[in-house]
């Protein structure tokens, strides 16, 4: 935004047209997002919808897998390829074939897998070209990693980094070896990646706390556009009917009352109610907990979803997913 025209109202009006044009034009009922700045996008309706750790495994880390894992990953096949747009058509079959293992995992089309790909000399910098080291089983693709090796030397030893952009993988096997093989690259020090608390490559370890590299940090921001579309298209963990007050500024004709219905393992409903809420609480609460990354319960023991305690837990208990989200979208 240029200097001269901040505070006058542009974003939120750019906000609001890309909100009601991505539900109107577009036929969906999710927005999501990367945010390049974190303080912008809570106040247009937006969650923190998965939440990631930069994390950095040392060289020759032992990833202590069960048996049953480590004998699929020694069945997995690695082969190292140099990166480029011609191999755009298998990572974006690997990765919709990936998504299935997780939510919160976003495919880019075939035309963006090509865009992703091109590694350009000019944003190299010190570090060799991109690499992709691609796992199959059978026959088939089951795994591949997209990343980059940065030579570094000190005293005389080597202390490079490997850097992961993407790790893809349909089964714990195909990333276990995936991860084994990126953790003990010749001359390098460490491998860094985002991960998630729920990832395998964690659980593997003795405890968190051998992981380096870093905080916490927001990856994925969801925001529903189309609210009873979006229960529609989601599945439930419970039993629930309770009535909802939702709060939201920028898509007032979503606000209001809802009696929010739905079955186990189902797709849930919404209808327009003037029946007393039992919860109460902001779009982007939903947003924040949509994906399994955040729960009702937490939210609403910092004050954000209030209501009537037994509601607030059928919504909770409807809404919880058994893993946390993941994604595979960045800049």
């Amino acid at each position: 935004m240029h200097p001269d025209h901040r505070r006058r109202g542009v974003l939120t009006a750019v906000m609001g047209h890309h909100l009601r044009w991505t539900r109107d034009e577009q036929g969906r009922s999710l927005s999501v997002l990367k945010a390049s700045e974190h303080m912008i996008y809570g106040r247009f309706g937006y969650g923190v919808a998965s939440t990631v750790l930069r994390s950095s495994f040392g060289r020759g880390t032992n990833f202590a897998a069960p048996p049953q894992v480590r004998e699929l990953a020694d069945a997995t096949t690695l082969q190292t390829t140099t990166a480029g747009p011609d191999q755009a058509d298998r990572w974006h079959d690997l990765a919709r074939a990936a998504a299935t293992t997780g939510a919160g995992q976003v495919v880019r089309s075939r035309e963006d897998c090509a865009r992703l790909l091109y590694d350009s000399p000019e944003s190299r910098g010190d570090r060799e070209p991109a690499r992709l080291l691609w796992a199959t089983r059978d026959g088939r693709d089951v795994g591949a990693a997209y990343f980059h090796r940065t030579p570094r030397w000190s005293d005389g030893r080597p202390e490079g980094e490997v850097g992961v952009f993407f790790l893809l993988s349909t089964d714990v096997g195909a990333r276990l070896a995936l991860a084994d093989r990126l953790v003990d690259l010749d001359l390098m020090g460490s491998t860094v990646y985002w991960v998630t608390l729920d990832d395998p490559l964690v659980t593997w370890l003795p405890s968190p706390r051998a992981l380096g590299g870093g905080g916490p940090s927001d990856c994925l921001w969801l925001r529903i556009v189309d609210l009873p579309t979006a229960v529609t298209e989601r599945g439930h963990a419970a039993d629930l009917d309770v009535v909802v007050e939702v709060g939201d500024p920028t898509l007032p004709e979503q606000a209001g009352r809802w009696r929010w219905t739905a079955t186990r393992g189902g797709v849930g409903a919404l209808e327009r109610t003037e029946a007393a809420a039992d919860v109460t609480l902001d779009i982007g609460d939903l947003g924040a907990v949509w994906l399994g990354g955040q729960t009702i319960a937490a939210r609403a023991a910092a004050g954000y979803v209030t209501g009537d305690p037994a509601a607030v837990a059928a919504l909770d208990a409807a809404l919880r997913t058994p893993v946390g989200p993941v994604t595979t979208i960045d800049f």
